[in-house]
């Protein structure tokens, strides 16, 4: 691992140091002094609580099935910074990520100031190299996973061609608020008049709360269990949407909360055009996405999963056999309630 790259990220993540700052004001600045390197290419935004990972990486790998050259940014990584910037799974080379973190850093020089933190946030900062990145790459659609809530995230200042709202649960509470009123409020600032949107509700009221704000957004919503729908059987998945359905479908990642995402990630593709069984099926069969429900041993057998909220530690424990014998490690954050 050369020196620059352990340098380059190592900066980067020294500005997380300045906590999160939720604001549009420095990632906007930015993406325009780049030149808006998101304009020419389709852009499919994906927030939500629970899942958005998951159909990110199904919607994605869809996307490649049908001949696209697809972009993919997610957060957090597991274990290399690279996992967070790929195109067609294949992670941003070390090299680019110190050119182009290089590049951002002259480009922000005339804004720093020595007695002020840095003018920019770590998720900014990634937001604009992965936008960079994907325009140096030529990429016909980027799937942009937001990071926290939606209004004021970085990830909102870029142009969308598609909307993607997973299942809802409180989580991030001292940024999003407690209730899921507020949430929603939140997540759902990401829709815009006339563009296309998808959601699944998730918890409590949540999809009557998400289809008013769209309405009043003036945004086109296709609603699960509304305007999409799906059926489960022998381990395989048809999807209903537009008239059609869509069978035989593979469920790609464990657990029966996967059953909505891939659903969900199936009206996405649907929704930007590729709607041919065949390409779907064989974009989902193709996904891989480590840490959901991801078997890495066995006798005895060993689980790894990233719940760490109330929405998905429920999902956890459902896909769980109900009376087997089970030895729990869990690690948290200081700002879950464990």
């Amino acid at each position: 691992m050369s020196d620059a790259y352990v340098q380059a990220v190592q900066r980067l993540f020294d500005l997380q140091r300045f906590g999160v700052k939720l604001g549009l004001v420095n990632i906007g600045r930015l993406v325009k002094l780049l030149g808006e390197p998101q304009a020419g290419r389709r852009v499919a935004i994906v927030g939500g609580t629970n899942g958005k990972g998951s159909v990110c990486a199904m919607l994605a790998a869809i996307g490649q099935a049908a001949g696209l050259r697809v972009g993919l940014f997610t957060s957090p990584h597991l274990v290399s910074f690279t996992e967070r910037i790929q195109v067609n799974g294949a992670r941003i080379a070390r090299h680019d990520v110190v050119e182009i973190s290089r590049l951002l850093w002259n480009v922000l020089q005339p804004y720093r100031k020595p007695e002020e933190p840095e003018p920019i946030t770590f998720f900014e900062m990634l937001t604009a190299m992965a936008s960079f990145f994907f325009h140096r790459q030529q990429v016909d659609l980027a799937v942009m996973e937001v990071g926290l809530g939606g209004r004021l995230d970085a990830v909102n200042a870029l142009r969308r061609d598609l909307v993607v709202l997973t299942d809802l649960s409180i989580d991030h509470r001292e940024y999003l608020g407690g209730e899921i009123a507020s949430i929603v409020a939140e997540k759902t600032a990401l829709f815009r008049p006339g563009t296309p949107a998808i959601a699944t509700g998730g918890i409590d009221d949540a999809a009557q709360l998400i289809a008013a704000q769209a309405e009043k957004a003036g945004c086109p919503l296709a609603l699960l269990d509304r305007d999409f729908d799906f059926e489960a059987r022998g381990g395989k998945l048809t999807v209903f949407t537009g008239g059609k359905a869509y069978a035989e479908l593979p469920v790609p990642l464990a657990g029966p909360h996967q059953y909505r995402n891939t659903a969900t990630a199936v009206r996405a593709a649907v929704e930007l055009g590729i709607d041919d069984a065949k390409t779907l099926r064989r974009g989902l069969a193709a996904t891989r996405w480590p840490g959901r429900l991801e078997r890495f041993a066995r006798e005895p057998e060993w689980l790894l999963d990233c719940a760490h909220n109330p929405g998905g530690a429920e999902a956890l424990a459902a896909a769980l056999p109900p009376h087997a014998p089970t030895i729990w490690l869990m690690t948290a954050m200081g700002d879950k309630d464990i």
